[in-house]
């Protein structure tokens, strides 16, 4: 169940969070009102926002979780992960890095979501977005910081799942930890 949680209220992390973990000394402000996702990634991509290629390490936190109508054992079963931090580490390889950055704002498998609002630029980010799907629909909040080596984020998702209302806020923190040795997960 966990798992579906963080599938179905996690599409923020699902449009590359990884992606705002790099800037260029020139970059541009992009800023959006009710805009296509597709509009937002044509956006960013005309900006030069790169992470460097490299081993991160990233964690995850749930901060809360609400879960109207859900069974009690449910309930508790999210709400024991509150506070307790998931880490992973992974290889961003340089082609990965130098990879159509626009394409980190879409969310995957979704045509259905609109920013409504989108504002990235000197190290912030702030977005805005809510995506319909099969008769539901998902409210995403995302604020944070980003630089070439970290990105450290905010967000709170509001919407459905199984008919119930669901809303969740996590941080996502992410740091270039050194060069990839081959023993990060694929």
């Amino acid at each position: 169940m966990i798992a579906a949680i963080r599938k179905g209220a996690l599409p923020l992390l699902s449009i590359g969070v990884l992606a705002l973990a790099g800037c260029n000394s020139a970059e541009e402000t992009v800023t959006a009102k009710d805009a296509s996702a597709e509009e937002v990634a044509e956006q960013v991509a005309k900006v030069d926002v790169r992470p460097k290629p490299g081993r991160w390490e990233s964690t995850l936190q749930f901060t809360n979780i609400e879960m109207a109508g859900m069974p009690p054992q449910v309930q508790e079963a999210m709400k024991s992960q509150l506070g307790s931090e998931q880490k992973w580490l992974s290889c961003l390889t340089p082609e990965q890095a130098n990879a159509n950055n626009g394409d980190f704002f879409k969310p995957e498998n979704n045509d259905n979501c609109k920013y409504n609002t989108f504002s990235m630029g000197g190290g912030k980010i702030a977005a805005d977005m809510t995506c319909t799907e099969g008769g539901a629909s998902q409210n995403m909040k995302m604020s944070g910081t980003y630089g070439s080596d970290a990105y450290d984020m905010q967000m709170n998702s509001e919407g459905t799942m199984e008919g119930n209302k669901v809303s969740m806020s996590m941080a996502v923190s992410a740091r270039r930890v050194g060069e990839c040795d081959g023993t990060e997960p694929s």
